[in-house]
């Protein structure tokens, strides 16, 4: 036996014996009917604004109030209400009239055999416009891609805890590796494990999905309460998490705040504000916040700012340190260096740069330093200078682009520079990932015939694999074991295993950060052919560069004597590190 659906029904209606009819017609056709009876528009406007009806029936004309009158009310206040006129005499002008207004048929009371069928539709359309509007809800309220509630959400369960007098707690987690590197339905299966693995600490809050690479956690706390969280949430991740099969080593890093005195938005902020401190502290995973935070905050914020005026005005220029083969003793290369110089005050590289690169401006000012460095090469050349190679950096925010093999290939078409003379040097959380993508770029860079090098090698997670997949030809060894490679003994073997690795590999080693005549004689002794550093010559403007290629003598210096190249060369005392 079929359950009878109930149906809450408003009669507009100056006839009793009418409005029986039509609930009567309504009771026959299977509904449990519950019915109210109004004639006057004051009547209607309290029952559409106080109480919920699945349906309007309404007369076309009454005394005081008609058809039109009674739907423009109803279609106000509760516009997806079912509204049928059902009319004892009606012309086809006065129905199409309304119809056009939104009601959503009309009857006539002589035959109400069409009554029982018309409910049905328009509560069944009325069903799936309710459907319709919670899934836009929830739309609002979720993140499309990992199904995680999304900032507005996690704002307002924020809110209702603040609004409480309670203490609450945000902490914000950003994933520092991968977010780049993934396809977008890995990194959703990504943040999707990391919310996983923060619901396992069982903190009894909230966890949603705030930014591309955040993750944040809300819940009802003290200082001490969420001290002990972030611990336990960096300390869950030292172990890897498995997606798609495979075994994944987040890094990350924390920003958290707690008060009971601030708005949702305040609070956020504050987490927000302690994320920036922990990502600008090498060795900081987390970071609570305090209020000297916020003074860090405004200069971040003016130092963007500034940023964002340098890339629209073109303040960036170029310096460029010498690359020395240490058996020639001839300068074999040059590497393009960024620098900025922010009214008068030179700024760190290691300051800005990765402020480019989280708000993506590095694409644009990534691209001035391709077919920069590919115009100076070439310039250098037509002058007559010897063939150089000109190493340039890419950041993992540009290896991202689909299109970068092609746009280099244009970049070197139209500057006119051999692609033999440009060496792209890449970091190994870009070389790390064999996704089809990173693959597919790096064989159409090769086969351009661009030298493909493998930037501060060993500080990462180093890789032999990537190494055997990839097309990389040289290794740069990361200044931080050639500094300390004299003292340090564990430094000096891992300079002698990247040495011996390379040579069994056949691959080129460029060492970075030379400063002493014993760095030198050790690393050739070791078998390095290529090195650069402070010994040698430190960054040097453009102009210097070229004398320094001219200069026959600034090619060759004694070892015995420990000379450096290019001491007398003025110009490069200005150059920022």
């Amino acid at each position: 036996m079929t359950e009878k659906r109930r149906l809450n029904v408003l009669i507009v209606e100056d006839s009793p014996d009418d409005a029986l009819l039509l609930a009567d017609a309504l009771r026959k056709g299977g509904f449990v009917v519950i019915e109210r009876r109004v004639e006057s528009a004051v009547e209607l406007r309290e029952e559409i604004e106080n109480r919920e009806w699945d349906l309007v029936l309404c007369d076309n004309n009454m005394p005081d109030l008609d058809a039109s009158s009674a739907l423009e009310i109803v279609r106000r206040i509760r516009p997806e209400i079912p509204f049928i006129i059902v009319f004892g005499g009606i012309s086809e002008e006065e129905a199409s009239g309304v119809m056009k207004r939104g009601a959503s048929d009309y009857i006539s009371k002589h035959n109400l055999s069409r009554l029982v069928p018309a409910v049905g539709r328009e509560l069944a359309r009325y069903q799936d416009l309710a459907l319709a509007n919670t899934r836009i809800g929830e739309l609002t309220r979720y993140d499309g891609a990992t199904g995680l509630p999304n900032r507005q959400h996690l704002t307002g369960f924020l809110d209702s805890i603040l609004k409480g007098g309670k203490n609450a707690a945000v902490i914000l987690v950003e994933l520092c590796r991968y977010s780049e590197l993934l396809n977008h339905a890995a990194e959703a299966s990504l943040l999707k494990a990391v919310a996983e693995n923060l619901s396992s600490l069982n903190h009894g809050g909230m966890i949603g999905r705030t930014y591309e690479d955040r993750v944040a956690v809300i819940f009802q706390a003290g200082s001490a309460d969420i001290e002990a969280c972030t611990r336990n949430i960096v300390e869950s991740f030292r172990r890897p998490i498995r997606i798609d099969g495979e075994d994944l080593f987040v890094e990350l890093r924390a920003g958290s705040s707690v008060s009971s005195g601030v708005d949702a938005e305040t609070l956020l902020g504050q987490a927000e504000t302690a994320l920036h401190c922990a990502r600008n502290k090498a060795t900081a995973e987390a970071c609570f916040y305090s209020e000297w935070m916020e003074r860090k905050r405004r200069e971040r914020f003016d130092l963007e700012k500034a940023l964002s005026r340098a890339v629209i005005n073109g303040e960036f220029t170029l310096a460029y340190q010498p690359q020395f083969e240490l058996e020639s003793r001839k300068i074999i290369g040059a590497e393009a260096l960024l620098r900025w110089n922010n009214q008068g005050e030179w700024i760190s590289p290691a300051e800005f740069i990765p402020i480019l690169e989280e708000t993506r401006q590095i694409l644009m000012v990534g691209e001035w330093i391709l077919r920069k460095a590919c115009e100076t090469a070439r310039r250098w050349q037509l002058q007559g200078l010897p063939r150089v190679r000109m190493a340039v950096n890419l950041s993992a925010v540009q290896f991202r682009q689909p299109d970068l093999a092609e746009k280099i290939g244009i970049i070197l078409d139209e500057t006119g520079l051999d692609p033999g003379c440009l060496a792209l040097e890449i970091t190994e959380n870009i070389a790390m990932h064999r996704g089809p993508e990173i693959v597919s770029t790096l064989q159409k860079l090769k086969m351009q015939g661009i030298e493909l090098a493998l930037d501060d090698f060993g500080t990462g997670y180093s890789s032999l694999s990537y190494i055997k997949h990839f097309p990389i030809r040289k290794l740069k060894i990361d200044q931080t074991f050639i500094r300390d490679m004299m003292t340090d003994k564990c430094n000096e073997a891992i300079v002698r295993a990247i040495l011996m690795i390379a040579s069994s590999l056949d691959l080129g080693v460029i060492a970075e950060g030379v400063e002493t005549i014993e760095q030198i004689e050790l690393l050739r002794d070791c078998g390095c052919s290529e090195a650069q550093g402070y010994f040698f010559s430190r960054p040097v403007w453009e102009d210097d560069m070229m004398a320094l290629l001219r200069e026959e003598e600034v090619r060759r210096f004694s070892m015995d004597s420990g000379d450096a190249y290019g001491v007398e060369f003025g110009g490069m005392g200005g150059i920022p590190v």
